[in-house]
């Protein structure tokens, strides 16, 4: 069954992206197949069926993934706030174990440059990553918007690399979804890695909520004030923020918070 076809061909893969829609208020508010080793070596296996093997100190029998057997998917998350980026997920789709290397090679819309890899990257891209059938892995294209003189898309190419960093060939591939067309002035892909990228940060980062008068206290023990003067300064700056963002980015920050913040930031009619 051929799931990942050239873009020479008549198919597509369909690359299936959902927009998460998150929101946060900063200023304190929130507490923001089977691959064969060398004897005595044991490959880490993760939950979805993957393993890490050291590409120069293992002897692999599976063979190199390839587009005929792998099921590929990206999802826009954060679009359009920090953190925005494509999610790649690939998917063995066939009867036996193969592997990834490296990180995609990808290209956006009609721009015919290839991205580069990241420079915040995890180390150990040189390895190979099994994939058992079934088996995933991830990678993601980070995406830097600023605002003016970006370029915009709703598609993008990938091809996936080998050892010697040869390149299969180029697939074309289709975003769907809601939000299918992304911007960006500046990219980069991460390495394939066995767990999604980023998510370990979103669990440390996990917000946390709290009144009024709490934040009070942690603005004063903060700045080294009475929780009056805290207040007052807390107020200076919301209410500059309120008066800076547009309606619409104000209505959604406050809609996450208490009404008595809709007070603070000088902007009654929106508490509940």
């Amino acid at each position: 069954m051929r799931r990942f076809q050239n873009v020479s061909g008549p198919g597509k893969v369909v690359f299936t992206a959902v927009t998460d829609v998150t929101a946060a208020l900063a200023l304190g508010l929130t507490a923001c197949g089977g691959g064969d080793t060398k004897a005595g070596a044991r490959p880490a296996t993760s939950s979805d069926g993957s393993e890490e093997v050291a590409s120069k100190s293992a002897v692999v029998a599976a063979l190199q993934c390839v587009g005929d057997e792998m099921l590929v998917t990206a999802v826009h998350r954060f679009a359009g706030q920090q953190g925005d980026r494509l999610l790649v997920t690939a998917s063995n789709q066939g009867t036996k174990p193969c592997w990834a290397t490296s990180y995609p090679a990808v290209k956006l819309g009609d721009d015919g440059l290839e991205l580069p890899h990241s420079k915040k990257d995890n180390p150990g891209g040189d390895k190979r990553i099994t994939l058992q059938p079934g088996g995933k892995a991830y990678s993601a294209v980070n995406l830097f918007d600023y605002g003016s003189g970006h370029q915009t898309a709703q598609s993008l190419a990938l091809a996936l690399r080998g050892t010697d960093g040869h390149q299969s060939p180029s697939y074309s591939v289709v975003m769907k979804g809601g939000n299918q067309q992304f911007s960006w002035n500046e990219a980069d892909v991460l390495n394939w890695s066995t767990e999604k990228p980023y998510d370990s940060d979103a669990k440390q980062q996990q917000a946390e909520s709290f009144g009024i008068e709490e934040f009070y206290r942690r603005v004063a023990e903060r700045i080294g004030a009475r929780p009056r003067t805290a207040e007052w300064d807390a107020s200076a700056v919301l209410t500059t923020v309120a008066d800076t963002v547009s309606g619409g980015e104000l209505n959604h920050i406050i809609s996450q918070l208490p009404s008595s913040y809709a007070l603070l930031s000088g902007k009654p009619d929106l508490a509940d």
